[in-house]
């Protein structure tokens, strides 16, 4: 169950990536244009190529600090959605630090924008989209951590009451373990 987990997280975070570098690609090239330098749309200098690796590094960073890639079931679409632009403002203090530090003529305050944008608007419709399948297609009552309680009484009937109130948290009681039959 565990390797399943790891093995979804490695997965989430391989497609946020993939949609992180796409807005970085599609930022440089517009970037580029908005310069006035002529630029094929997926080409890359060697400085561009590690200012990219750098922003896929610090999103892993400052993804496993917000808590991005925890167990989705367990959040809100809102609690995803401001991980997400937390992240996303990383990136773009992060590229404006590279920025700073590089001096480019083609990159500029314009790439930033354009780039946290792009990266605010594709991951946040990625996520939005990837919670409306799962409840549509009941993906988390299908995938829902089994629950057994220990104890029936006050604590124990509390504690299922919660669980039944709050069905994002991706829980089924499957039954109660008791000293004397209640």
């Amino acid at each position: 169950m565990q390797k399943r987990r790891d093995g979804e997280k490695f997965a989430w975070a391989g497609i946020d990536i993939l949609f992180a570098a796409l807005s970085f690609l599609t930022a440089v090239w517009l970037a580029k244009r908005h310069a006035g330098a002529a630029a094929a749309p997926l080409a890359l200098r060697p400085e561009e190529a590690l200012f990219l690796f750098l922003l896929g590094t610090a999103w892993i960073v400052s993804a496993r600090f917000t808590g991005l890639y925890d167990d989705f079931r367990a959040k809100t679409i809102g609690l995803e959605l401001r991980a997400v632009a937390m992240n996303a403002g990383v990136q773009g203090l992060v590229a404006i630090a590279v920025l700073f530090v590089v001096k480019t003529q083609t990159l500029s305050r314009f790439f930033v924008l354009v780039y946290s944008l792009l990266l605010l608007g594709a991951l946040g419709s990625w996520r939005g989209l990837r919670h409306l399948l799962s409840r549509r297609l009941g993906l988390r009552e299908r995938r829902a951590g089994r629950v057994l309680i220990v104890g029936a009484g006050e604590v124990g009937r509390r504690f299922y009451e919660t669980i039944r109130a709050n069905p994002r948290l991706g829980l089924r009681v499957i039954g109660f373990i008791a000293d004397a039959p209640q």
